[in-house]
């Protein structure tokens, strides 16, 4: 019996080894080569979607090493520490309409500058026999007067870019998912919390669960920086931040459009040179929180501040064009710039207004007296750090020094502020170069802010827990949660009592940047394969609600600008057939299934395994019988 036994259990080893020869479809293949690629460990969809790299790219034979990093990736990066491809997030925090200000321009990359894009080297690398195509373009665009000759711009800098450059693969377009009481009527995540309370947001009731007085507004913000001077804190995080107390010359509604604030009438004269010459002609009821007056020396200074160069890389370089500040009088400010650019209004109405009878000053520094007019930085100056922790400011809140503390900032209203509308307009009339009254928008409905306190919780790090914002929200201590990601199965996006919505962001979204001084990437059609070979529909299930697949350098948050014809498709076939034209392997047949081992067995071999293993246990019953 014994014996018996023992043929049994060969046969079995016998039938496992034919079993295994005869479902073994495909060899071992030597990758054709490997690539580093870094991402930002700590923000959990980003490895997801590594992972999913690693799958997709395997039919091209390519080996694909993550290499986690704690923080994002900056300059030079990709050369210092040999990485191949990073994923990484070129979405500015705040950037006036329209797109692409901080992207592609010919002495950066994308806006982060991890090369120079006209570097001589690096265009001889990538193979591009005309740069000067995309460059006079981005030139033009930059330049353009009218939003119709600056949409036709964008769409052919897309063509050309996915054509004969694609530095990155765009991946998706990203976003702030914000969370707020439905209680909080009137709050448009859009306009932001600030603009919202001054289109007249309130609370109608003060839910149950909700922990704090209806005359307060607790939010949790991402990426906050705390009080800062808003001179050379443009267009990062935390900007946004300080509206409650800064003012500048325009406000902008959520889509663009243009309303007073600081100036309650302007002019702007285009000359045949492409110059152009602004008058700003301000309210003469302003402010500022120490009761010293706001009028034209205060803009004059700013703006003279912020066009010089060592504040310029910080705000994106929307001043390098304003060329003579000439103060006319208290309440009229004259600018000459040497364009006549679209976005200059824009520009106006995002850069906040510094006090210069607080900051006009010759400062000691090392023994030496410097001046900001001299070009000299005045960030580090004891004046200046001073001025930060306890501003003097001009807007529709004041600063609680005493009540703020690390974590936790307190803005109180203003008591001083001027509500700016267009009733205060004569005439209604904003556009001097218009004849017909502009339709009341902010104040319309309200004569001032309704909301006596606002509390800014500070996150800190880019990637706070959202574990924690979420108890926080819901449980009543935080009014409005902002949130990097969020699950599409959350009771946030269906429960009556909170109002969710994904606020978009306006760069280039998240991508997946090339070193193009590696020997593999410097082909196009090697890149071009790459990106064929990723559906990227995968990576927006993946990063959730809010981050629509992108794929152009144009952000979907701009339907207008947004060139859907430029993308390149996700298209695996001829992807491998690019790979398979340079001399590389590919894989044919990629579509792998989880599946349990015996759904692998050829058919014949199946029945004669479950009959072997029937015997088998009838032997052995026998046996003990």
């Amino acid at each position: 019996m014994g014996m018996m036994r023992t043929q049994l259990l060969s046969g079995l080893l016998v039938l496992m080894f034919v079993v295994s020869m005869s479902t073994t479809t495909t060899q071992a293949q030597t990758a054709n080569f490997s690539l580093r690629v870094a991402f930002p460990s700590d923000v959990l969809y980003y490895d997801t979607i590594v992972q999913s790299m690693k799958q997709q790219l395997g039919t091209l034979l390519i080996n694909i090493d993550d290499v986690g990093s704690t923080r994002p990736l900056y300059n030079n990066d990709l050369d210092k520490k040999n990485y191949d491809m990073a994923i990484l997030n070129l979405d500015l925090p705040f950037e006036a309409y329209p797109p692409l200000w901080g992207q592609l321009a010919n002495d950066s990359y994308t806006g982060a500058q991890f090369y120079n894009m006209n570097s001589s080297s690096l265009i001889d690398a990538a193979g591009i026999s005309n740069p000067s195509q995309l460059f006079d373009k981005l030139y033009a665009y930059r330049g353009a007067a009218n939003l119709t000759a600056k949409v036709d711009l964008a769409k052919q800098i897309q063509q050309i870019y996915n054509s004969k450059w694609l530095f990155d693969i765009p991946l998706v377009s990203t976003s702030k998912i914000i969370a707020a009481w439905s209680a909080l009527d009137g709050f448009d995540q859009q306009e932001g919390l600030v603009n919202s309370l001054m289109l007249g947001a309130n609370w109608t009731s003060n839910p149950s669960t909700r922990s704090h007085s209806i005359h307060e507004v607790h939010y949790s913000i991402l990426n906050f920086a705390e009080i800062r001077n808003p001179l050379y804190y443009l267009d990062r995080p935390g900007y946004l931040s300080l509206q409650p107390l800064y003012s500048s010359a325009f406000l902008a509604d959520k889509d663009g459009n243009l309303h007073p604030n600081l100036v309650k009438q302007y002019r702007k004269v285009s000359y045949t040179n492409g110059s152009s010459t602004w008058y700003l002609h301000l309210r003469n009821d302003t402010t500022w929180s120490d009761g010293q007056p706001l009028d034209a020396r205060d803009l004059q200074f700013t703006y003279d501040l912020a066009s010089f160069d060592w504040i310029g890389s910080t705000n994106q370089n929307k001043w390098t064009s304003l060329e003579r500040t000439t103060y006319l009088n208290s309440t009229t400010l004259r600018l000459d710039f040497s364009d006549d650019k679209l976005t200059t209004k824009y520009a106006l109405a995002t850069q906040y207004i510094i006090p210069e009878h607080v900051l006009n000053k010759t400062i000691t520094v090392d023994g030496q007296s410097r001046h900001p007019y001299e070009g000299y930085n005045p960030s580090s100056s004891s004046l200046w750090v001073q001025f930060e922790g306890n501003p003097v400011t001009a807007g529709p809140y004041n600063y609680d020094n005493s009540a703020s503390k690390d974590g936790v900032e307190v803005f109180r209203k203003n008591p001083d502020y001027w509500n700016p509308s267009i009733s205060d307009s004569p005439g209604g009339i904003f556009n001097l170069d218009s004849t017909t009254p502009q339709t009341p928008y902010y104040f319309a409905n309200t004569d001032q802010v309704a909301i006596d306190t606002l509390v800014y919780h500070v996150g800190g790090a880019q990637n706070v827990d959202p574990n924690t914002q979420y108890r926080a929200f819901t449980t009543g201590d935080r009014d409005i949660v902002e949130f990097r990601t969020i699950d599409p199965s959350s009771e946030l996006l269906s429960a009556p009592q909170y109002n969710t919505e994904p606020v978009y962001s306006s760069g280039g979204g998240l991508v997946l940047v090339f070193n193009i001084k590696n020997p593999h990437l410097q082909f196009y059609d090697i890149r071009q394969a790459i990106t064929m070979a990723l559906d990227r529909s995968i990576f927006a299930d993946v990063a959730g609600p809010g981050h629509p697949m992108q794929g152009t350098p144009v952000s979907k948050t701009y339907p207008l600008f947004y060139d859907q014809s430029a993308e390149i498709a996700y298209d695996v076939d001829a992807a491998r057939t690019i790979f398979k034209t340079y001399g590389y392997d590919v894989l044919e047949n990629t579509n792998i299934q989880q599946e349990w081992p015996w759904e692998r067995l050829p058919l014949p071999v199946l029945p004669m395994l479950i009959g072997l293993s029937a015997i088998a246990v009838i032997v052995r019953f026998r046996r003990r019988s």
